[in-house]
């Protein structure tokens, strides 16, 4: 779900580039900084090989298996999962982060066509405020599905700034996410044969806190012509929903968002019935705030998820399955 201000000019709307679904894929630089970081956070001596990811993905294997059952049976039970710790945050790295960086790729690529890409080519800098980060997926996703839309239309500036926001609960998401952007960057900027012609500087600020105490600083938003703000909240609203005091914190957050210059909102949350409902429900109070929705319905009345009782909305993705993936 993405939802920007009006602030960013639009194409008129059109929805025919989500009738074909092409299986999006991830791009080899990133799987190759992903893979060294998997290995590195393993805790193998050995030189790093791809083919030994199989050990890697066997050690989390039993760990990997007991998350994917609270997502998929009781998300309830995902309270009780210590994700502040190397064993669990290092499974959700191995059997969750892939997955979730293709989906957000989807998202992006299919908003694409509803907004005029050459927008992006007047800003020097991109802010980017991932609330609960996790492993870093789609911020990380975000920067590096941008750097390709900018290279696609040939961005001509000097210099492109990333300001990187990480905001979790769990410091050892924060040192992973920290950890995969900055070497992301570092090798995208020392590789020639991506063929741009300007520098890229970058800081990352991380915040450990959950949304329920979370204090934005002065820098949360910029109204500077020459800065793109971009918010991303993947997979947590329905983790809060149900909370009366996350929601409401992040719902003052939202409405902080809507008051900032050039904005982008990432809403990703699973596409089951009741996450859906509870998430078109927010998206009918938000459009009152100024933003309003690109992806994957552009319909800014009331959702029909709400007037239907047994309809839901949702997208489908389909990714390249990655070595990774594939064991």
């Amino acid at each position: 779900m993405v939802q920007p201000t009006k602030k960013l000019s639009t194409k008129k709307k059109d929805t025919s580039a989500d009738t074909t679904y092409k299986a999006c894929s991830i791009s080899e630089s990133y799987l190759a900084n992903f893979y060294q970081l998997v290995w590195k956070y393993s805790g193998y001596k050995r030189a790093f090989d791809p083919k030994n990811l199989d050990l890697v993905l066997k050690r989390s294997l039993p760990s990997i298996a007991e998350i994917w059952r609270s997502y998929n049976c009781d998300r309830e039970s995902l309270s009780g999962f210590n994700f502040n710790t190397p064993k669990y945050s290092f499974s959700y790295l191995v059997g969750f982060h892939l997955p979730n960086v293709a989906r957000f790729k989807a998202v992006f690529d299919r908003m694409i066509p509803r907004i005029n890409p050459e927008e992006f080519l007047k800003y020097d800098t991109v802010n980017i405020w991932d609330i609960g980060c996790g492993s870093g997926a789609c911020s990380s996703s975000f920067i590096d599905s941008f750097l390709d839309l900018l290279n696609s239309y040939h961005y001509k500036g000097s210099t492109l700034k990333f300001k990187v926001h990480l905001v979790d609960r769990a410091s050892h998401f924060l040192t992973i996410a920290q950890d995969l952007i900055s070497s992301y960057l570092d090798s995208y900027s020392s590789d020639n044969s991506n063929g741009y012609s300007y520098n890229i500087e970058y800081s990352i600020s991380t915040y450990r806190s959950s949304i329920e105490s979370f204090t934005p600083r002065s820098d949360f938003i910029s109204s500077k012509d020459n800065e793109l703000n971009v918010y991303i909240a993947g997979y947590v609203y329905n983790e809060i929903s149900q909370k009366q005091k996350g929601s409401a914190q992040f719902e003052k957050l939202v409405k902080k968002m809507a008051g900032s210059g050039s904005s982008l909102l990432f809403l990703l949350d699973p596409a089951n019935q009741t996450p859906s409902k509870n998430l078109a429900s927010f998206k009918n109070r938000i459009v009152n705030y100024g933003f309003y929705t690109l992806y994957p319905c552009s319909f800014e009345s009331r959702c029909c998820p709400l007037v239907d009782k047994k309809d839901w909305c949702f997208t489908e993705a389909y990714f390249k399955k990655d070595r990774l993936t594939q064991l």
